[in-house]
């Protein structure tokens, strides 16, 4: 009996949490899909709980409580920290921290770079603004020019087409009839 239970445990590792066709709708594994994993034939539900009785899709816990009544065996540490465990963990912690700084340091510098590259070309932007504000300010002062000369030459306009301006004694001879001098 032990070997099949060896078997069942060993088609339960073999299930995938992900596929459907192997659990019921509680979480339980399906004892065909059990079955034909493990290769077994003729086995019930009450063998699957009998072999692991914690298992579930959510739990793939295969222990069973005589696995558990055993106490596990704690190694004493007389090295300190020292210990090659621990020394390995600590060059490992170290190693995420280093790679934690270096992480922070190229975070930081691209920072910079976007903030320098973002200040450039915003300031250049601003900058062909300015240039389009003054395009537009020498075409409005052009504009105010010609505006200008059109009305002065249309006061000319209206002195030459009008007679002009008479000095006193020009007009004053003007009323007078031109006689010949009789000879």
């Amino acid at each position: 009996m032990d070997d099949l239970k060896d078997k069942i445990v060993g088609a339960l590792g073999l299930m995938d949490a992900m596929d459907d066709d192997q659990w019921t709708a509680d979480g339980a594994p399906k004892v065909d899909a059990v079955a034909e994993l493990g290769d077994l034939e003729n086995i019930k539900r009450a063998d699957i709980i009998n072999a692991a009785p914690k298992f579930s899709r959510s739990n793939h816990d295969v222990s069973t409580d005589e696995d558990t009544d055993q106490e596990p065996e704690v190694e004493v540490n007389t090295e300190g920290y020292k210990h090659p465990e621990i020394v390995a963990a600590q060059e490992a912690y170290d190693e995420i921290i280093a790679a934690e700084a270096e992480f922070k340091a190229e975070k930081q510098r691209r920072g910079d770079k976007l903030t320098e590259v973002t200040n450039l070309l915003m300031n250049d932007n601003q900058d062909k603004l300015a240039n389009q504000r003054n395009i537009m300010d020498v075409i409005k002062k052009s504009g105010e020019a010609r505006a200008a000369r059109v009305a002065n030459f249309q006061q000319n306009r209206a002195l030459l087409l009008d007679q002009p301006p008479q000095s006193p004694l020009d007009a004053a001879k003007k009323g007078e009839k031109k006689v010949r001098p009789k000879m």
